[in-house]
């Protein structure tokens, strides 16, 4: 059973987050939708600054841009979130797209640790803007894998916990398509992806990460080669959110402490063991071979 104090107000929304590490909900409407939608068009070009396929506001490293798209978003969607959610705290909002093309399929991973997740939950409420299906870029999750083992995601690369399964990962995938309003709520945690946009346009998502009521924010960076007992620590909120480059770390202001972690991963029997039954295997999809290849 739990510690962390739901965050869903509906017991049964907080059953599936609990269970499978995301639920879905209906949150905005056909002209929020449209609003949020307008306004990222409306800086899309500076988006594109980001050469990627997949683009994030945050990847942009232009604070200005960071901060207004937090403030669009937020006013939209801040004022929805008490219909759903309590015990909890708004953090950051960005846009999340994917430019379509072959090699826009997002591995599977997990999101970065910002809190204690012994005592505390973080989540992503990903917007769908348009609908999302399987052909330009749906999520999918491996539900279950943020609770089969502890893990801290680090900053700017680390081991998975699921490293040595990923062949029954893939077999458990779940893809979870959307209609334009409709939001998945994930938790940090849980294993996930997308699959490729092969659509003629970009898949385009507004998220606003919420944390647990009275969490401290705390953020990780391990320097590439370094050994594991020297993992910083920072105090973290919103103007080092705004400020903090891709894959870099925070301000040395924001240090607090050095941490150890031996990144512990799950054998293929304990997997087994939490996954049950594995499902019938499916026919397998050829951008999963690129994704687990």
């Amino acid at each position: 059973m739990s510690t962390v104090a739901p965050i869903f107000i509906d017991a049964e929304l907080q059953r599936q987050f609990d269970r499978d590490g995301y639920a879905r909900i209906k949150i905005l409407d056909e002209a929020q939708t449209r609003e949020l939608r307008e306004f990222f068009m409306a800086t899309q070009r500076e988006h594109e600054a980001v050469n990627s396929l997949y683009q994030s506001t945050t990847h942009t490293n232009d604070p200005d841009l960071i901060r207004r798209v937090d403030d669009k978003i937020r006013s939209v969607m801040a004022p929805e979130l008490p219909r759903f959610f309590q015990n909890y705290e708004p953090m950051m909002c960005t846009y999340i797209t994917k430019q379509p093309g072959e090699g826009s399929d997002t591995r599977i991973h997990q999101d970065p640790t910002f809190v204690d997740e012994q005592k505390y939950v973080t989540a992503n409420i990903w917007v769908a803007l348009h609908d999302i299906n399987h052909d330009n870029g749906n999520m999918f999750f491996i539900p279950g894998t943020h609770r089969y083992m502890r893990s801290l995601r680090v900053t700017p690369v680390c081991p998975s916990a699921y490293d040595g399964v990923f062949d029954l990962l893939r077999e458990n995938i779940t893809e979870v398509p959307v209609q334009a309003g409709e939001a998945i709520v994930i938790n940090h945690a849980v294993m996930h992806g997308a699959t490729p946009n092969l659509s003629g346009g970009p898949r385009m998502a507004a998220v606003m990460a919420i944390r647990s009521a009275g969490s401290e924010l705390i953020f990780h960076y391990l320097e590439p080669g370094a050994p594991t007992d020297r993992i910083e620590q920072y105090s973290f909120d919103m103007d080092t959110f705004f400020h903090l480059k891709r894959d870099g770390r925070p301000d040395e202001s924001r240090f607090l402490r050095y941490i150890s972690w031996d990144f512990p991963q799950i054998t293929r029997d304990d997997f087994l063991a939490q996954i049950g039954k594995l499902r019938p295997k499916e026919k397998r999809k050829s951008w999963f071979e690129k994704i687990f290849s």
